[in-house]
């Protein structure tokens, strides 16, 4: 009953079950994404996500990894600030047939670049 009264009143930090669901999604990004980079002169590189304590980190192979907050009202989209201060934003694409998320659209906000990440390693 309470569950579904947070669901309308949208507390959705405060309400049983909210946390778990975020936490399943997040588990279920989890895993290493390959980049080919070649068009801006660097090749291929993987990005490795995953979760601990409730929230979903982030980075390329040998740099430490960063929190990547999540957009409100937006399942799959998130968002990081680069210790440079570049602003990205990542989404997350479901498979239509298997509904396994499989690739991460990632844009470089304000300098026109896009890239398509392929689900390489699911981090289990």
């Amino acid at each position: 009953m309470y569950s579904n009264f947070c669901s309308f009143v949208l507390i959705d930090d405060k309400c049983p079950g909210k946390e778990a669901e975020k936490t399943k999604l997040y588990k279920e990004i989890a895993g290493d994404y390959e980049f080919d980079l070649s068009e801006f002169g660097q090749g291929m590189i993987i990005v490795s996500f995953y979760e601990e304590d409730g929230k979903l980190f982030g980075g390329p192979e040998g740099n430490p990894p960063v929190e990547v907050l999540p957009v409100e009202d937006e399942e799959l989209k998130f968002e990081l600030s680069d210790p440079d201060g570049g602003e990205h934003l990542m989404l997350f694409v479901r498979d239509e047939e298997t509904e396994k998320i499989t690739k991460c659209l990632w844009t470089v906000v304000g300098a026109g670049m896009e890239f398509e990440g392929i689900k390489i390693d699911d981090g289990k």
